[in-house]
């Protein structure tokens, strides 16, 4: 039997004053996973287009999964 592996779950709400589509595309764009998670191989499982993007991920340290959830509020 395999132990059972540490569950972690992090939320961050970060506001970024810009278009919409402007950070849909950012999100979206592969190069920037690498930037942003250089341990990371991720792989895309729920594109929402301009509402975020889930992936599998697996690195050295974590297997599990990232979500970028992007909700217009304001002017942001």
């Amino acid at each position: 039997m395999l132990p059972a592996m540490p569950v972690l779950e992090l939320v961050d709400e970060t506001f970024v004053a810009a278009e919409a589509t402007a950070v849909a595309a950012a999100v979206r764009d592969p190069l920037r996973w690498v930037e942003w998670w250089p341990d990371l191989v991720l792989t895309p499982f729920m594109d929402r287009g301009g509402l975020g993007i889930r992936w599998s991920a697996a690195g050295p340290a974590w297997v599990g999964s990232v979500e970028l959830w992007l909700e217009a509020v304001g002017d942001g």
